[in-house]
């Protein structure tokens, strides 16, 4: 008995190990995984066919006809059948218009029932609506079947490369290398998994960064980034270097997919003139800057006439009076021609100010130059306060309160001493709260307070002014400066008799005054005598004092005469 037992588990045991070796042979792949691009759709009827590329289906029977309510004579109302009708269709599914499928029955109720998937799980096919059981569609005389088919391919992913540098052209003097980034996105309709990106640099030398990278999967609609930094080579002659970046990947049936871009930069020789503008790469905010813009030959001609002109940013002012264009008469081989002005910062910044390029202007040769310095960038350490102004209503009825809330945020980099002050206008009472704080805020640190004010002219439209923040450049140190916060508050107070007579007109009634007909109600009472005493209005179904006594008497005594005539 235990011998038998042994041997039909065994058996068990040996057909499931095989059924699991089917399964996998028949998919190298989770099914559960699949994912499917958009889907198309078409309402059918009987013989209508729906195509999605390759992939075509075509009807081949919905329910028969059945009996129904048909209207006689004045009868109008629905046309049902007499019993209510599954809904149901056949359909016949060709790929390069040869039938891989026939007979395919789908029924509009469940997932289960309502789709199909083909073998390979390239295709899925669903029913996703008919008409309803009780549909007139399905009656004799108004027989009308239809279907609606929706079709959807199996997604697959899709690679897009790019490759992007902050200029089209390197001059080999200004710039001793520059980065460029790659970036790799799925604009497919499923995942890709294991997927290799190499990058060739055309010939320039990679300073920092690596030119392979693995990736072990990508969703759809994902993008993953690499940046590398070139060096960029002393060239006598203008040459064009290509970077080139491609990525293969897989999709879940291990299919291979491919995608690549490139960006061509220009490398230029060295121009006869430079222009360099140098200064410190750090500052306080209290601090001023000295800028040195410099002009170099380093050609083999004197070059006459360079007209030279900077700017500055919003973020800096000038110190001074000093002139921003220069007219260069003449500047020989090797010759060099300074300037320097400062410049004092307005606005602290963590990742530092941008300053725009100077520019040289001449002609050598016949040829026009305008040439561009460098940029270079400049941390400005100190505190940097942001104002916000809010409140809880802008539309309010006379007399309601407004609940108005300030917060200051310290957004620098150091700390500093700041004092918060706000106004309010003419005619506005302060119900509560203080209008002024002063506290001392670290990096990051914010202070926020509100106060409650009271408006009471009706038909007002009041604008709250901004408030003001003053605090130091540097903790206790530097000029006291002042920040405002933008966009006005505007306040409107609504007038109630205005507002009813616009209710009078047929114009609708805002949900902010749905008092405004009581208050008027109430002052015309006041006005006619009542001294403020709230009083009852007459009802339009007022009974003169006796006469329902008098109805009552009567209806009594017909009661007594009929009871006695009945007797």
């Amino acid at each position: 008995m235990v011998k038998t037992t042994l041997k039909t588990t065994c058996q068990i045991l040996l057909i499931a190990l095989i059924l699991s070796v089917m399964t996998i042979t028949c998919f190298a792949y989770d099914p559960d995984e699949v994912e499917w691009a958009p889907e198309k759709s078409s309402k059918l009827h009987i013989d209508g066919r729906l195509a999605l590329d390759e992939y075509r289906v075509d009807v081949v029977e919905l329910p028969s006809p059945v009996e129904g309510n048909v209207p006689v004579g004045r009868y109008t109302g629905d046309v049902e059948p007499d019993e209510p009708v599954t809904p149901f269709v056949v359909l016949n599914l060709y790929k390069d218009d040869r039938l891989i499928k026939s007979d395919i029955t789908l029924y509009g109720e469940t997932e289960e029932t309502n789709a199909y998937i083909t073998s390979d799980h390239e295709l899925k096919i669903r029913a996703t609506g008919f008409p309803s059981p009780t549909a007139k569609e399905w009656v004799y005389e108004y027989y009308n079947p239809w279907v609606t088919i929706s079709m959807q391919k199996r997604g697959i992913p899709e690679l897009t490369v790019t490759v992007t540098t902050d200029k089209d052209s390197y001059n080999s003097r200004l710039y001793s290398h520059f980065k460029a980034r790659i970036k790799v996105e799925n604009t497919g309709d499923a995942y890709a998994k294991d997927i290799k990106l190499n990058i060739e640099t055309g010939g320039l030398t990679l300073e920092r960064g690596r030119l392979t990278h693995t990736l072990q999967r990508l969703e759809k609609g994902d993008s993953y980034e690499e940046e590398i930094t070139l060096s960029v080579p002393v060239s006598l002659e203008e040459k064009e270097f290509e970077i080139r970046a491609t990525a293969r990947g897989y999709d879940l049936k291990e299919i291979e997919y491919m995608g690549n871009g490139s960006k061509t930069i220009t490398i230029t020789p060295p121009p006869p003139v430079l222009v360099e503008k140098t200064g410190i790469e750090s500052m306080y905010l209290k601090d001023t800057m000295l800028l040195k813009l410099k002009v170099s030959n380093t050609g083999n001609y004197p070059v006459t006439s360079i007209r030279v002109n900077d700017s500055i940013p919003d973020t800096f002012m000038l110190v001074g009076e000093t002139p921003l264009e220069w007219t260069i008469d003449e500047l020989d081989v090797g010759d060099e021609w300074s300037r320097t002005y400062r410049l004092k910062p307005r606005a602290p910044s963590s990742e530092g100010h941008l300053l725009p390029a100077a520019h040289a202007k001449f002609t050598l040769g016949g040829k026009t130059y305008d040439l561009e310095s460098n940029q270079p960038r400049v941390i400005v350490r100190g505190p940097n306060i942001t104002l916000r102004k809010s409140v809880d209503k802008t539309i309010i009825n006379p007399g309601e309160t407004i609940r108005v809330t300030i917060t200051a945020e310290n957004i620098g980099d150091l700390p500093t001493r700041t004092e918060v002050t706000d106004k309010i206008p003419e005619k506005t009472e302060l119900v509560s709260g203080e209008l002024n704080r002063t506290e001392f805020l670290l990096k990051d640190e914010s202070l926020t307070y509100n106060y409650t004010i009271r408006l009471n002219t009706p038909g007002e439209v009041v604008i709250l002014p901004n408030v003001t923040a003053r605090f130091t450049d540097v903790v206790y140190r530097g000029v006291v400066r002042e920040f405002r916060s933008s966009e006005p508050i505007v306040i409107t107070v609504i007038d109630p008799d205005a507002l009813i007579d616009k209710i009078d007109k047929g114009e609708d009634r805002p949900s902010t005054v749905k008092n405004a007909e009581a208050e008027r109600s109430e002052k015309k009472e006041r006005s006619d005598g009542s001294d403020g005493e709230k009083t009852t209005p007459r009802s339009e179904k007022y009974v003169q004092p006796g006469f329902k006594s008098v109805l009552t008497v009567i209806g009594m005594l017909f009661t007594h005469l009929w009871h006695r005539r009945a007797t």
